[in-house]
């Protein structure tokens, strides 16, 4: 969770030492193949709660988010449950800019500075989940109520603690001036293709 900036440090290495999530993770949204968003079913699924009012759940596991609706309305509930054994996972919202109508794929291929570039300010939601439990919020109020395109990405390094991740996603939500989470571990799950869009339609 965090602004992603173009002059942070972009090492991926797999050293266990400090990572800053959303810095990684531009780097590595250079190489990621295509976007992981889920099979149609789970989207169909969504989409019908979405149009219906429902809260829409969004499933984390190792790396891809399932579940994810096309598009959603303004202010529909989103709930996060993990499912993985071992990782803990988030799910952070960027809203892309409305000039902006590249594919998620095009996106992906930018540079990191350029792709950067098209991400400014803070996130407009965040959850956070322990391995095997429900989400817990930690930006926002559960919605997207802004209508636009949204970017949805877990920048969690491979292998972190997940009770080290909660602790700074909290601290860094309670205090955004203090910049993005610093939390061991490799590469960040959005380099293994955790990346998903979501509209919002007023």
């Amino acid at each position: 969770m965090g602004n992603p900036t173009p002059n942070r440090d972009l090492n991926l290495g797999r050293s266990r030492r400090p990572t800053t999530i959303v810095a990684c993770a531009l780097a590595a949204l250079a190489v990621v193949a295509g976007a992981a968003c889920g099979d149609d079913d789970d989207a169909t699924t969504a989409t019908e709660a979405a149009a219906d009012g429902q809260a829409v759940t969004i499933r984390l596991s190792d790396y891809v988010f399932q579940g994810v609706p096309p598009t959603i309305s303004s202010g529909t509930p989103i709930d996060v449950t993990n499912e993985s054994a071992n990782e803990a996972h988030e799910l952070t919202a960027f809203r892309l800019p409305d000039t902006e109508t590249r594919s998620l794929t095009e996106l992906q291929a930018l540079p990191p500075e350029e792709f950067g570039a098209l991400i400014p300010g803070a996130p407009a939601l965040a959850f956070a989940a322990r391995p095997n439990q429900d989400g817990e919020l930690v930006l926002g109020d559960g919605t997207l109520h802004e209508p636009g395109r949204y970017l949805l990405a877990c920048f969690i390094p491979t292998g972190a603690d997940p009770d080290q991740v909660m602790t700074a996603m909290k601290a860094a939500a309670a205090d955004p001036s203090a910049g993005p989470p610093q939390i061991e571990g490799g590469p960040p799950h959005v380099a293994a293709g955790m990346i998903a869009e979501l509209v919002v339609t007023p």
